[in-house]
This record gives C-alpha cells, structure tokens and sequence, in this order.
C-alpha cells in the first residue's frame, strides 16, 4: 500500500513560527511546527544559508515534518528572513 504524501496539502503561511533549542552541539535545532511550510519555502530559506551554516537538514514528505540545525551565524542570517521565519525561543 502506497502512503500518501501530506506535504502537498500545507498552504504556506508566512512567516512560520518557530522555536530554537540548543542541540547537542551547543549549536541550534530550529523547530518548524509539523504541517507548516512547504517543501519549496524549506529549500528556499535553506538555501539562503550561507555555505556550511546549515546541516541535520531533512523534509518528510509524508508528514511535512522539516528539520534543520544551525550554527550561531546561521541563526543570525535565519532571523533576518523575517518575511519566512519568525523564530522564539
């Protein structure tokens, strides 16, 4: 049996707010409620990272669940991109 993907059901609604936590790299795991942007908004703000600002990024098609972790400068060039993400802690 085939799963159906969910992520094509979710209509963006910016900005996504999130939550930071400190990972175990004393670094950031961003947390992106289940459902809530799309894979192209992740992708896009994924890749307005600066190069090696960015790793642990992952998107579940079936459940809309993304993940991404940060380093400090990273989270510095997230919160700028207020018009996606809004972050707190």
């Amino acid at each position: 049996m085939r799963t159906k993907e969910k992520c094509w059901e979710i209509k963006d609604v910016l900005p996504v707010n999130c939550t930071k936590l400190k990972n175990r790299h004393g670094e950031w795991k961003i947390v992106i409620p289940k459902m809530s942007m799309s894979y192209d908004v992740f992708m896009e703000m994924e890749s307005s990272l600066s190069h090696m600002e960015s790793y642990g990024v992952s998107y579940d098609y079936i459940n809309g669940i993304a993940t991404l972790n940060v380093t400090d400068k990273g989270l510095k060039e997230l919160e700028s991109m207020s018009n996606v993400i809004r972050i707190s802690l």
